[in-house]
């Protein structure tokens, strides 16, 4: 049987349906949350799906004995998973890694640049602190997460990127210690659930800038960019119904100041229906992410159309480049010529196949059998 340890997410349920259609009665998922009653147990058997608060006690209650699983799969290596696995060892344990887990709190650490103001990021988590102290409880903070992130990796025998195999030789790049890893591929956005809806197609005018109020999504920056641009009648769509409040209301004031009554926040979450719909009102969709971020909404926004700009930094420009996808830099691209011309019809069709080829449900089945069997 495999053991997957997994947070209580948008992609959680999808994930236990593909791990069940591949491996059906041979999985145990540990789901944690903190608010017990957030995710729906009843579409599952119970001996399959448990709901752990993040304690110890309630936690290995429902694991057991570790040693009796096939495999340990880790979805999103997070600190407190780390505390709660503590010294186990296991000779098959899987790091699926969703982004923050790598980019956060393993390159961050040595060098990745994440951050395009990073004062700014420091302001935000500790208003009221001095910046040399912040900087130095930061630094302190840091530390202690790396080191316990990095012995922890030296047990892990699979490193599974969520979003493209490059992500394994970046993670060797920055720890090239870690010579056990063995790469196995895996993804989370199939786009026949994501966008069961075929006939979306993006049919606005709108801007839309990142998925949500991710310090890391940089958004300062990119508003300063489009602030010098003719926008024409575009209006601007920014979702912030998570991430950091403080960061959200900055944004806020920030793209008012800029654009005024052009704006539109979008501050409570939707479903994903809901959400699709809203991202059909916008044809430009701009992610200010110097990481991997928003997977799912940029395949979404590919999909439906729309003219997706990136960091010429984000690792996800140049390998969906590598695929065959028409996606543009920010830093090379972003004009007032280009945002307000369409794509052609013909390269709407290419991006299309090419998701729907790669990121297909038959595929990601295919990938889950022979990454974990």
């Amino acid at each position: 049987m495999k053991l997957h340890i997994i947070n209580n997410e948008k992609i959680t349920q999808r994930t236990i349906s593909v791990f069940e259609k591949v491996f059906p009665f041979d999985n145990k998922f540990i789901v944690l949350d903190t608010v017990m009653d957030r995710f729906d147990t009843s579409i599952y058997n119970s001996e399959i799906v448990f709901v752990s608060p993040k304690n110890k006690k309630e936690f290995w209650n429902a694991i057991g004995d570790i040693t009796s699983y096939q495999h340990v799969i880790i979805h999103f290596l997070s600190y407190e998973v780390i505390n709660l696995l503590g010294n186990v060892s296991h000779p098959s344990i899987f790091w699926v890694e969703w982004g923050a887990d790598l980019y956060i709190n393993m390159l961050h650490p040595r060098g990745f640049r994440l951050y395009e103001d990073p004062k700014y990021v420091m302001r935000v988590l500790m208003p009221k602190i001095p910046s040399s102290i912040v900087n130095f409880l930061y630094f302190l903070r840091r530390k202690k997460y790396q080191l316990r992130y990095k012995k922890f990796v030296y047990k892990v025998k699979y490193f599974v990127p969520d979003s493209m195999p490059g992500e394994y030789d970046l993670l060797l790049s920055y720890y090239p210690e870690y010579t056990q890893l063995v790469y196995r591929g895996f993804f989370y956005y199939p786009i026949d659930i994501i966008i069961p809806d075929k006939s979306l197609v993006s049919k606005g005018n709108n801007i839309m800038i990142n998925h949500c109020a991710t310090l890391t999504g940089n958004h300062l920056g990119v508003i300063e960019q489009l602030g010098k641009l003719n926008l024409k009648d575009k209006e601007i769509v920014i979702p912030v119904s998570y991430g950091n409040i403080t960061h959200a209301q900055n944004v806020e004031r920030e793209a008012k100041e800029k654009f005024g009554d052009r704006i539109k926040m979008i501050k409570d979450f939707m479903p994903l229906a809901d959400y699709n719909r809203v991202l059909e009102g916008c044809d430009v969709f701009i992610y200010g992410h110097f990481r991997q971020e928003a997977v799912g909404n940029i395949l979404i926004a590919l999909y439906l159309g729309g003219k997706v700009y990136l960091h010429e930094c984000n690792p996800l420009l140049a390998f969906y480049k590598s695929i065959g996808l028409s996606i543009f830099s920010i830093e090379k691209d972003l004009s007032t010529e280009s945002i307000n011309t369409k794509l052609t019809e013909e390269t709407i069709f290419l991006n299309k196949k090419i998701i729907e080829d790669y990121y297909s449900e038959t595929r990601l089945l295919e990938l889950t059998k022979d990454s974990f069997k």
